[in-house]
């Protein structure tokens, strides 16, 4: 297991520079730039902006800027926000904090409820908790992310006033930890169902698969427990196609959860995303990628290491 680690952290490193290259590119082809920006916003003499474009290295050549970029990168920096004048890598810092928070409450909530529903599926085909939950399954796979949070907040904000739809407190408050769960609710509730379909059908159909092993016919036929028979043989058994999923879908929440926090003014880095885009702030834009990039790749390994966990035959196999 530890040389099969290595082996992946490795192969990251070209899809890791492929990916900030593209972003690179892309940032440099995109109209206009922080300093143009400024310089629309106030009175600047042509010396002036030459000299801002030079202190920003906007007028070196591509493949230039990119090596100087990565070179600060291995030393830990990310560069400094044209329009904030803060170190990138503070910027992200301080924004991180919230979008962990809410993207690992929406996954653990997805989880919590599609199991449960996956088993009670899988133990009664065809029932009416099978029908249910196969029907939420296709409505959490057909409506787009952006769509429900709106949903949300028009009818439990807006409408029955049940809960708060925008931020992470009240304003003018010194914002207590029950005030930060009033105001997780929905978008964690919004980030839990993008999710939830995969996980449902994937639940109960490697269920219904393991369920007719010879060795769950063999533990029922000891007379263990119909619960032990589930959570020991059936369900832990079941348990990698879903890590599969999960793994699958984590750039999918993250890109996600940028979308939901516009919508409930959630104060993390997709919020700081989309305002350094509109700024036309490259570096803040370039941080917040590497970062995104970085802790999918970590999660992806996580995972991998799960399902040694799960499955020894895997780790001892890598």
């Amino acid at each position: 297991m530890p040389r099969y680690i290595i082996k992946r952290i490795l192969s990251m490193i070209p899809v890791f520079l492929i990916l900030t290259f593209a972003v690179f590119i892309l940032s440099d082809y995109a109209p206009g730039n922080a300093v143009d920006l400024i310089a629309s916003e106030n009175k600047m003499t042509e010396e002036a902006y030459q000299s801002l474009i030079h202190a920003y290295g906007l007028d070196q050549p591509l493949l230039v800027r990119y090596a100087n970029w990565l070179l600060d990168l291995f030393q830990g920096d990310m560069g400094v926000s044209v329009r904030a004048k803060m170190p990138v890598m503070q910027m992200i810092g301080n924004r991180i904090g919230p979008s962990l928070f809410l993207m690992v409450t929406g996954l653990v909530l997805s989880v919590l409820i599609a199991i449960p529903l996956g088993v009670a599926a899988a133990f009664k085909p065809y029932s009416f908790w099978d029908n249910c939950s196969s029907t939420l399954a296709f409505i959490g796979n057909a409506m787009p992310s952006f769509f429900l949070g709106l949903c949300v907040l028009y009818i439990f904000s807006a409408k029955l006033g049940i809960f708060p739809g925008y931020g992470m407190y009240t304003a003018g408050t010194e914002g207590s930890l029950g005030d930060l769960l009033y105001h997780l609710v929905m978008p964690a509730f919004v980030v839990a169902f993008t999710l939830l379909g995969d996980l449902v059908k994937q639940t109960r159909g490697g269920l219904l698969e393991v369920l007719n092993e010879d060795y769950v016919k063999t533990a029922r036929a000891k007379g263990l427990s119909e619960k032990v028979v589930i959570i020991k043989h059936a369900l832990r058994n079941s348990l990698i196609p879903i890590v599969t999923v999960i793994s699958l879908n984590i750039p999918y929440i993250v890109g996600g959860a940028v979308v939901i926090e516009q919508i409930f003014g959630w104060p993390g880095i997709g919020t700081l995303m989309v305002q350094s885009i509109n700024a036309r702030d490259f570096s803040v834009v370039m941080g917040i990628t590497t970062m995104i990039c970085v802790v999918v790749m970590c999660c992806n390994i996580i995972l991998d290491i799960f399902y040694g966990v799960l499955d020894p035959r895997i780790s001892r196999s890598k």
